[in-house]
């Protein structure tokens, strides 16, 4: 029987760096997949540890698609799908690992990080909409 991680080719490192030299949406798409993948439960996110860490390094944009597939599952699990977003959670905390928490930060919707412990003080929020609130 094969481990649930080996059916999940398309995502190769090699062919990867192929999609990176010849189509960027292409990549995109797959880093989607790849995460969504790990929010289902088809890949461990030990399998997903591994891969942030090789990929980040292979383009300048790929910290970027990340963050778009991360905030696009983190909207779709949103209703109803704790067990998923508890995944999602652990994911988020995976990749601070690998990105700028700058960029986390700025692209991450507050409540997710709040719930990762990404921003610690629970007060944030309502000082946020104060702030902007006054401008």
């Amino acid at each position: 029987m094969k481990h649930h991680n080996d059916h999940f080719d398309f995502f190769s490192i090699k062919n990867f760096k192929k999609c990176l030299k010849t189509d960027l949406v292409k990549a995109s798409r797959c880093i989607y997949d790849l995460i969504q993948n790990g929010v289902v439960g088809t890949l461990s996110t030990d399998y997903l540890t591994g891969t942030f860490g090789e990929i980040v390094q292979f383009h300048e944009e790929i910290p970027s698609m990340i963050m778009d597939a991360l905030y696009a599952l983190d909207t779709e699990t949103a209703d109803d799908m704790e067990d998923q977003r508890q995944i999602l959670y652990q994911i988020v905390k995976i990749v601070e690992k690998h990105l700028p928490e700058s960029l986390i930060k700025e692209r991450m919707e507050t409540d997710t990080l709040l719930s990762v412990g990404t921003l610690k003080n629970k007060n944030f929020r309502t000082k946020f909409i104060r702030i902007k609130t006054k401008l």
